[in-house]
């Protein structure tokens, strides 16, 4: 067990920007090096790195002394890499954390317009930021545009958050049974996100910018590796969110765009094209392999479903109790 910081007075609301990498050396620089930008007063930066072999730690511990490193010895995916970050959040009593996928670059305003926005909303859950290349690539030098541009907190309710920045209570992602670790990576937020929901919190989107290096990543290298785990993960939320009939109808639609020539995906679609790395009979071999590995895994994953409908169950729970116990303090 972690001992619990004791933080400076002022501070309760001290921040952990958590980076998660896997031999992302390049990118890992440039991210660090806008964290250290972040003007919010209290936080500290934190590398859960998962057994890299790019010199990405030797990087951080000549260049980034102050950066914490969380050393796995094996890669534990996003995953693993991300419970055991919050985890270590909740031991060091951390209020709020930033999660980051290492290849962000974040406005120097990103951390604390966040933080301010959950002070003034209590019932959000996770907040998320105006990304730039969230879905297909855009150059860096757009995100110097829009932060010159970026002028009044603004934020709006949403029904996704995207899982390369967001932040979080750390406290919330631990009771919700954090992130699953059957997904490995890929949908591990849409998965999350959904059970913070039906926790009866909000998502919420800021209009802070920060840009993601998008599909320009190790993961972009190894696409059949890539498109397993969104195929693959795509049916398990699918099966943990709807009945088997509705969620199997539904992943018709993923198994066309995967092999289907007549589909037509647009190249800078970079989520979408996760779902056809090749031609159409690697694609299948691709698809059956996904389904494969689902239904190897149906007896895990009705296990996990059973848990978290639980702990999503305790968690709107222990919301009510919050809400009522300060009304019957004032009615007393």
């Amino acid at each position: 067990m972690v001992e619990v910081v004791d933080f400076a007075p002022g501070d309760a609301n001290r921040a952990c920007i958590l980076i998660i990498n896997w031999n992302g050396r390049e990118n890992l620089r440039s991210c660090l090096d806008s964290c250290a930008a972040e003007d919010y007063p209290y936080f500290d930066v934190v590398v859960v790195d998962n057994a890299s072999t790019d010199g990405s730690v030797e990087m951080i511990e000549a260049g980034y002394p102050q950066v914490r490193i969380l050393k796995n010895r094996v890669n534990l995916g996003f995953t693993g890499a991300g419970n055991a970050g919050m985890k270590f959040a909740v031991e060091r009593g951390y209020r709020y954390v930033l999660l980051l996928a290492n290849d962000i670059i974040l406005d120097s305003r990103c951390l604390s317009q966040a933080i301010k926005c959950a002070e003034q909303t209590p019932a959000v859950g996770m907040i998320g930021f105006h990304l730039l290349g969230a879905f297909s690539y855009v150059p860096v030098e757009e995100l110097g545009k829009a932060s010159a541009q970026w002028n009044i907190l603004e934020a709006e309710n949403t029904d996704w958050v995207e899982g390369a920045a967001f932040v979080i209570d750390p406290g919330l992602f631990v009771r919700l049974g954090g992130y699953d670790d059957l997904l490995f990576m890929y949908g591990d937020e849409n998965d999350l996100e959904n059970r913070i929901r039906r926790a009866g919190y909000l998502l919420k989107r800021i209009n802070v910018p920060a840009w993601h290096n998008a599909g320009r990543n190790v993961m972009g290298e190894k696409k059949l590796r890539a498109a397993f785990y969104s195929l693959r993960n795509t049916l398990i939320i699918l099966v943990k969110e709807n009945p088997c009939r509705k969620a199997f109808r539904s992943y018709l639609r993923f198994i066309r765009a995967a092999c289907d020539p007549r589909v037509r995906i647009p190249d800078d679609q970079i989520i979408l094209k996760r779902y056809r790395p090749s031609n159409v009979l690697i694609n299948g071999l691709v698809v059956l392999a996904a389904i494969v590995s689902f239904l190897w895994n149906v007896p895990r994953l009705a296990r996990t479903k059973r848990l978290h409908s639980e702990l999503v169950r305790a968690e709107r729970e222990r919301k009510l109790r919050t809400v009522e116990e300060p009304n019957e303090r004032v009615a007393n």
